[in-house]
């Protein structure tokens, strides 16, 4: 643990891909977190998370 920072408690989480008509897909990630103090240092892990799978997929 960080100095000044809490833990994180019961962290869970999903991801799941929709494939679309048009061809495409959706891509859905949820999380819960506790405690809320760290949703801001979360949200950014989470979308650089979110960046490098859209990276991925368009380099595939």
């Amino acid at each position: 643990m960080r100095r000044g920072l809490p833990r994180l408690v019961r962290p869970t989480g999903a991801a799941q891909v929709t494939p679309l008509d048009d061809g495409t897909c959706r891509f859905t990630w949820l999380s819960d977190l506790l405690p809320n103090e760290l949703e801001p240092a979360i949200a950014a892990m989470i979308e650089a998370g979110i960046a490098a799978v859209k990276r991925a997929q368009e380099a595939a």
